[in-house]
């Protein structure tokens, strides 16, 4: 008992001892520290008295937050957009060749207002993890550069520049045309003494993308296993999918596409033996497809025929069918600093039978309301009158439970949501990663 008093005493010096200390406001202006730079910002030994610019990383994926405070930590991180001098807004896209398109926005706030500027960069599949986040801090270094300009420490900065070398550029040939293909497989696997789980997924993904058309086919095939061992019996189920599908675009002006796709699959799950699905499609959208970066409202309409073959018969008394079908699809996708959103509704409908359709609802929502305030909302909702695959033999209890056949049903849903609300300090330029993961509880 006496060893626990002494803990927990020491514990309370040691808290004691590291809340912050009174100090006279009047007292507070530490002298500006020297900073230079060979074409990049040079850290500060104390960025919180440096008048650097305090920055807001924005991120609508991975950005590699703590590596890019670390290079940067002249600068002064805050938690909130509200707070920051400059927005870091960084969006990544995949290219053509499977590649990534980075846009990195600076968005000058408070006494940077009206100032902004946009700088891309483009980095190819087989870039790795430290590829991509060493580039990433060498555009915000460059990009942040007419920010603390426009501060007195302009005066402790200096830059080189490399002398340009004479020598002919030629144009480069592209030997394989734009065609890129990527070849791959996945998969997890979980389990206990009792039970297991296993999906496995290959894919071949051929594309050739141009300002001018788009082409992109795939092939898949996929497993998904549960087995169950209960009271010495033993449950299994197995669910096996493979197809292809291939996707024409070409672009008539910048709103307006038109093209056309194929889809071939087969679906244990599904009662599918195999489906061919083939349609025109035409495509408009109400701003240019030069912003897609930020903005997009697609309205998109294809009309075509499916022939569907079934590995039982229906519950419809079919072993196989034709049928002209038609779908509708409106998305709106935006990426500004205040969050992202994404909202598609598809209509799907077979023309002769008006009563077997679908109507699917999506959205991806993340929003910066207010000051420490933030919502995020995923989800994805359908009503659901178009399941004319479905088998008319009997259900199999233990099948159904270890998903491995489908079941009737008029709707379906998912969705994730969250809300958080951060105060207190406004800054977070510190990295600390000692005993990471040791929180962690187990199931």
């Amino acid at each position: 008992m006496q060893a626990t008093f002494a803990i927990a005493a020491a514990l309370v010096v040691i808290l004691f001892r590291q809340l912050p200390a009174q100090t006279d406001s009047t007292h507070n202006h530490a002298p500006v520290k020297t900073i230079s730079a060979d074409s990049t910002l040079t850290p500060a030994t104390d960025s919180m008295s440096s008048g650097a610019p305090k920055l807001f990383l924005n991120c609508t994926g991975w950005c590699f937050e703590d590596y890019v405070k670390t290079e940067l930590s002249f600068f002064n991180f805050v938690r909130d957009r509200f707070q920051a001098d400059v927005q870091l807004l960084i969006i990544r896209q995949a290219t053509g060749s499977d590649g990534s398109l980075f846009t990195v926005n600076f968005l000058g706030q408070h006494q940077f207002q009206g100032m902004s500027d946009t700088l891309t960069f483009n980095l190819d599949q087989s870039a790795s993890d430290e590829m991509i986040r060493s580039e990433l801090a060498k555009v915000l270094q460059a990009g942040l550069v007419r920010f603390v300009a426009k501060t007195p420490l302009r005066s402790k900065m200096s830059f080189t520049f490399p002398k340009r070398e004479q020598s002919t550029i030629s144009s480069i040939k592209d030997v394989w045309d734009y065609w890129t293909f990527t070849i791959g497989a996945n998969g997890n696997t979980s389990g206990e003494s009792n039970n297991r789980f296993i999906w496995l997924n290959s894919f071949l993904t051929v594309r050739r993308i141009t300002n001018e058309n788009k082409i992109i086919a795939n092939g898949f095939f996929r497993r998904n296993s549960s087995e169950f061992t209960i009271d010495g019996e033993q449950y299994f189920a197995a669910t096996d999918s493979y197809g292809a599908n291939a996707l024409y675009a070409h672009s008539l002006s910048d709103h307006w596409s038109l093209g056309g796709l194929y889809i071939g699959e087969h679906s244990v799950f599904r009662n599918i033996n195999f489906s061919h699905r083939i349609a025109p499609i035409i495509e408009y959208n109400v701003f240019p497809y030069t912003e897609n970066t930020y903005r997009q409202l697609r309205i998109s309409y294809e009309a075509g025929a499916q022939q569907l073959n079934y590995l039982e018969e229906t519950v419809f008394s079919r072993m196989q069918e034709l049928r002209p079908y038609q779908r509708l699809a409106v998305s709106l996708d935006l990426t500004q600093q205040w969050g992202t959103i994404y909202t598609g509704v598809k209509s799907t409908n077979f023309i002769d039978n008006f009563s077997q359709y679908r109507v699917t609802f999506d959205t991806q929502l993340s929003l910066r309301l207010a000051e420490g305030l933030s919502i995020q909302l995923y989800g994805s909702a359908a009503l659901i009158q178009d399941q004319i695959s479905l088998a008319k033999s009997d259900l199999n209890t233990t099948t159904v439970l270890l998903q491995g056949r489908q079941l009737p049903t008029s709707f379906s849903y998912w969705a994730y949501f969250g809300i958080n609300y951060t105060f207190g300090s406004i800054y977070n330029s510190i990295v600390n990663t000692r005993f990471n993961g040791l929180t962690e509880q187990q199931n």
